[in-house]
């Protein structure tokens, strides 16, 4: 651990809520009673102390697993894409949503921090090299994968004809499809991705 860490640069930090912080040359370590401690280095570290110690407190809490390539927090994770060359932030629901929906391995890398949506209902989405999840008006989340995800994203995403997602892709018949809230399915089926008014 101290070869990925480094030497520590202050004393350990003791924050409000009874938990606490310290940093070192090449990582940093957080512990609180609940999630008791846990360090992080590399990518995840450089993101990490991009947002300010309080900031990434305020939006992630404690770290609760280890690592340099991906790193879950109590209200977040950090995820490192190494073809971009940096770290991003997965926040709240759509980390929540990400983990069940079978994380990196099924959606890819992100792409982006957690954005504002551009409209239809979307609050909050990230982008992933495969898709995108989304956290609505209605507080539901959805992912957007695979051929579906390139037709929706390539029509303007929520901003499309289409709206947001309003459901996760489900199989119908021999087909997988999608809702959409403008009343939109998409159907792909053997190659090709079809719009149905619904």
């Amino acid at each position: 651990m101290r070869k990925a860490l480094g030497e520590p640069t202050a004393a350990a930090v003791r924050r409000g809520d009874g938990g606490y912080y310290q940093t070192f040359t090449r990582g940093v370590i957080t512990y609180s009673s609940r999630t008791g401690a846990h360090e992080f280095h590399g990518a995840i570290n450089a993101r990490w102390r991009s947002l300010g110690v309080e900031t990434a407190f305020s939006r992630l809490g404690y770290a609760t697993s280890d690592g340099n390539s991906f790193v879950a927090f109590s209200r977040g994770g950090i995820v490192n894409n190494p073809g971009r060359g940096r770290a991003f932030l997965v926040e709240g629901a759509i980390f929540r949503k990400l983990q069940t929906a079978g994380g990196t391995p099924r959606l890819g890398y992100p792409k982006s921090d957690e954005v504002n949506g551009r409209g239809n209902g979307v609050r909050r989405m990230n982008w992933f090299e495969a898709g995108a999840i989304t956290w609505d008006v209605n507080g539901r989340t959805a992912v957007v994968r695979g051929a579906i995800h390139k037709t929706w994203a390539y029509r303007g995403s929520e901003r499309s004809r289409y709206g947001r997602p309003i459901s996760d892709e489900y199989r119908l018949g021999k087909r997988t499809a999608q809702n959409f809230s403008n009343h939109y399915r998409l159907e792909y089926q053997g190659g090709t991705v079809r719009e149905v008014r619904a």
